[in-house]
């Protein structure tokens, strides 16, 4: 399948390039002389940016690569990952409790 710049399309290339699933491809954009890229439309459509909305911009260390996201997107995937680790948190704290409960002796003996 090929978009219109005839590249072939890659749906989904999160396996491809280690990164998590979902990662889709929506083209290529040219950087223009002040820094200026247009977000394929396509891309713009799904995910409802409009004119004029800010996006967070970051560069993932150790690699050529950015990353664009809606502010409220970035916050609810902060938020996901706090309880994430707030779940973790607890599971760990658990299991340090549990280690220094005594063992009891079996009703064998």
């Amino acid at each position: 399948m090929l978009n219109r710049g005839g590249v072939d399309a890659l749906p989904d290339i999160g396996d491809a390039c280690g990164a998590p699933r979902g990662i889709l491809f929506h083209g290529s954009v040219t950087v223009g002389e002040r820094g200026q890229v247009v977000i394929p439309a396509d891309a713009r459509r799904e995910m409802g940016i409009e004119p004029g909305e800010r996006l967070l911009v970051f560069r993932h260390s150790g690699e050529s690569m950015l990353l664009m996201t809606k502010i409220d997107a970035f916050q609810r995937f902060l938020e996901h990952h706090l309880e994430l680790l707030e779940q973790a948190r607890r599971t760990v704290e658990q299991a340090q409790e549990d280690s220094h409960d005594p063992v009891l002796p079996s009703s064998s003996e």
